[in-house]
């Protein structure tokens, strides 16, 4: 009973349409109209977007290549985010994150994982609103972490200062 929302890129629109065209297709092969299921829409300007993450049940992260700055907005609004930990960095940022919050339960390593951990937040309200809240008592943590900025600045001094 959910809707997908899926943002047309601002700068490659060509791209984001070639998605779009994929997409109903396949939901055609399948006999279900799109229409039912997702939306494509501009690009968003930075107070409509805030506004469509503050009212989302969850945010799905990008498969292979994740999203730090979007994974940190979508928490820092309180939206529930479903990560899938790749094998290289560039997959692993938003899980990343998740971890260091302790909401370990919101990464997938899996297809059926990522489905599943999505599958229960949109369908179960009650732990959905327990993930929300555990990401409102968290994420502060996230903006004050300064051992993270300890260690870069440790392994700064090691590798160019042989100290």
């Amino acid at each position: 009973h959910g809707q997908l929302i899926f943002f047309h890129t601002k700068n490659n629109s060509a791209l984001s349409h070639r998605l779009e065209q994929r997409l109903i297709a396949r939901f055609a092969a399948l006999g279900m109209d799109i229409a039912n299921h997702a939306k494509f829409i501009p690009f968003q300007n930075m107070e409509a977007f805030y506004g469509l993450l503050a009212r989302a049940d969850l945010c799905l992260d990008t498969i292979g290549f994740s999203g730090f700055n979007t994974a940190m907005q979508a928490l820092g609004h309180g939206a529930p985010l479903v990560a899938y930990e790749g094998a290289f960095m560039r997959g692993r940022l938003a899980s990343g994150i998740l971890r260091e919050i302790g909401l370990d339960e919101l990464v997938a390593t899996t297809d059926d994982e990522f489905v599943a951990i999505a599958r229960r937040l949109a369908g179960d309200a009650g732990y959905r609103a327990l993930i929300k809240s555990r990401i409102s008592a968290e994420t502060p943590k996230l903006y004050d972490d300064k051992e993270t900025v300890k260690a870069l600045q440790e392994d700064i001094r090691r590798k160019v200062f042989f100290v």
